[in-house]
């Protein structure tokens, strides 16, 4: 497709150099889907022509999906577990829950447990991370220094608000950076604990929250 469409579209969290690029919403929606089984994207009503940019990685048995695109919808019927959604440039609004959730580039980022929603307008880059959530919760736990009292989630959507902490969005960042740094070596990724290092951050997101 060419490096001049490539430009109209703004970095990936990861994945930049080799990333896929695509007009087709059905292989858009199958990238997305090797994270979660349903989800699917639909362009937005009077958009221009769609395009999206896509990388995924697995680190750690930890699953990863960055995603560029132009302003188009997201739905989720059955994400099979919990997701970490970040935005890296641009905002959108989740609906799930019969809520409404204003996510912004560098202010929020959500925990989605496995429900349906959906997004009026995605982020323009975003990460998503595939969470397991019996070890993100035994995680919590040891950064909150109670490793024999597992915290426990609640099966609704977790905003995480980041303007207060601006050391949480760039430490994020970093880690994204991280990934793209080890991914040409096999292994490298889990053996500097990357994943655990995911695992930490949402920690360090849910005790500041």
């Amino acid at each position: 497709l060419g490096n001049e469409r490539d430009m109209l579209l703004p970095p990936l969290a990861f994945g930049n150099d080799d990333a896929r690029v695509t007009d087709d919403l059905a292989e858009a929606s199958a990238m997305i889907a090797r994270i979660g089984p349903s989800m699917k994207v639909t362009p937005e009503s009077g958009a221009q022509k769609f395009r999206a940019r896509l990388s995924s990685c697995t680190i750690g048995g930890v699953r990863l999906v960055a995603k560029a695109a132009t302003p188009l919808g997201m739905e989720v019927e059955e994400s099979k577990g919990w997701h970490l959604i970040v935005p890296l440039v641009g905002k959108s609004l989740l609906q799930s829950d019969g809520r409404t959730f204003d996510l912004h580039s560098g202010a929020s980022t959500m925990l989605m447990p496995n429900m349906k929603r959906s997004t009026e307008r995605a982020p323009r880059s975003l990460a998503i991370v595939a969470i397991d959530i019996a070890r993100l919760q035994e995680t919590m736990a040891i950064v909150a220094g109670h490793a024999f009292e597992p915290v426990r989630l609640e099966e609704r959507p977790i905003l995480l608000p980041l303007k207060g902490d601006p050391a949480l969005f760039r430490s994020f960042l970093h880690l994204c950076n991280l990934i793209d740094a080890t991914r040409p070596v096999a292994g490298l990724g889990e053996t500097l604990g990357i994943d655990d290092l995911l695992y930490r951050w949402i920690g360090s997101a849910l005790s500041m929250g």
